[in-house]
């Protein structure tokens, strides 16, 4: 477990996790059956 200093670290090491889970979308969706919202259509 890391310890949190401020909010900003918080930030800094919530959005890293985000950004790593984002890349790991069909091991997810595939160990949970959650379905990803899908992309817009690009006009």
């Amino acid at each position: 477990m890391c310890r949190i200093l401020s909010l900003d670290s918080f930030e800094d090491v919530v959005c890293a996790r985000c950004r790593e889970l984002d890349t790991q979308q069909k091991l997810i969706s595939g160990l949970t059956r959650f379905h990803w919202w899908p992309e817009a259509a690009v006009s």
